[in-house]
């Protein structure tokens, strides 16, 4: 990221957007590793072991609402704010009409 900035290929913005996405990103997939002993990049597909994943990143229930439905919005609007990050940067760099989102 560091280079693509000093390359004026990513502005600070957008990179320090992508830069909190890879550290959140990153530390979702230490604490899958840490819980399973195992390398695993996709998440538990059990309610009960996701709620354990987002208990150890430091997320907490709140009344009706679990702690692994605040994690997993929180990692929805990261993927979605790297993937328009990425699209922006594209479309910057390539022309507005040459890289869209599926939409017209």
């Amino acid at each position: 990221l560091d280079c693509l900035a000093a390359e004026g290929l990513l502005n600070p913005e957008r990179q320090e957007a992508l830069r909190e996405s890879y550290v959140f990103l990153r530390t979702v997939e230490s604490r899958l590793r840490l819980a399973y002993d195992v390398i695993r990049d996709d998440l538990p597909s059990e309610k009960d072991e996701l709620e354990k994943l987002a208990l150890r990143l430091g997320y907490l229930s709140s009344g009706n609402c679990p702690a692994s439905e605040t994690f997993l919005e929180e990692l929805t609007a990261c993927t979605q704010k790297v993937r328009k990050t990425f699209l922006a940067a594209l479309a910057e760099e390539s022309g507005p009409d040459r890289v869209t989102d599926g939409e017209h």
